[in-house]
């Protein structure tokens, strides 16, 4: 076996190491409360949202699809990389209408399914618009049986506007036979702190639904991606295996 081989396999299996242990680590989101954590991490993870792709410009409801890794974003974990469909409104947005999005196809991706690890961000689910501002979330496994125990962390990160440290800015949470609810509800009706909030998938998904009642609150999904250090590391030891196995590995088999 090739050194160049072992090197390719060494940085393809710490590639994946790394992209999977944060989301192997994190408390999952259970029960329900009026207000959700604030999150410890300030800013948006080390991500990528995918470039989005209506199916038909002039029906906002049929679908898109979703691309991830160059030429349209920069380049993400290569589990991440490729393309996913979706079908109904890009549920973001108060230009999109509101209803159901079912992201029923992720065979395009590197990994054929969205895999854990993924960022799950909603945003904007308060009370700024006094209406029932709410997302609903509801997920299916690789082989298509609902997935009925938890599925997401609590949030990990959270960005936004004013609100990102106000414990009553969060909005509130149930989860209830694998179905997660957001609602801005319980957050004091014309508040509008606007925050982001980024929970980790902790399975693979093959195929999930978001419900969006109305247009005033956001979801969205995000890659995560090396972060800068972890890179250096990464290749920094990738390289020094690959020079002492260049000693003992003459030709390739």
């Amino acid at each position: 076996m090739s050194s160049v081989y072992r090197f390719s396999q060494l940085v393809c299996g710490v590639v994946v190491v790394v992209a999977t242990a944060n989301s192997a680590a994190a408390q999952p989101l259970v029960g329900s409360g009026n207000n959700l954590p604030v999150p410890p991490n300030p800013g948006p993870p080390p991500s990528e949202a995918p470039a989005l792709t209506l199916s038909d410009p002039n029906d906002l409801s049929l679908g898109f699809s979703g691309d991830w890794g160059p030429p349209n974003t920069p380049p993400v974990f290569p589990g991440w990389t490729g393309t996913f469909l979706a079908f109904g409104p890009i549920p973001s947005s108060n230009l999109n209408p509101p209803g159901l999005t079912r992201y029923n196809d992720f065979t395009g991706l590197g990994a054929t399914c969205l895999p854990s690890g993924t960022y799950f961000v909603i945003s904007d689910v308060d009370g700024g618009s006094f209406t029932a501002e709410s997302l609903t979330l509801t997920a299916w496994d690789t082989s298509g049986n609902p997935i009925t125990q938890p599925w997401l962390s609590v949030p990990q990160w959270v960005w936004g506007g004013l609100g990102v440290s106000d414990p009553n800015a969060m909005p509130g949470w149930s989860f209830t036979s694998g179905v997660y609810y957001f609602t801005g509800a319980t957050v004091d009706p014309g508040y509008n702190p606007n925050v982001a909030l980024a929970f980790e998938s902790l399975l693979d998904i093959g195929r999930f639904t978001v419900d969006r009642p109305n247009e005033w609150c956001n979801f969205g999904l995000r890659a995560p991606i090396p972060e800068p250090t972890s890179l250096a590391l990464l290749l920094l030891g990738g390289l020094a295996m690959f020079r002492c196995g260049g000693r003992r590995d003459h030709a390739p088999i």
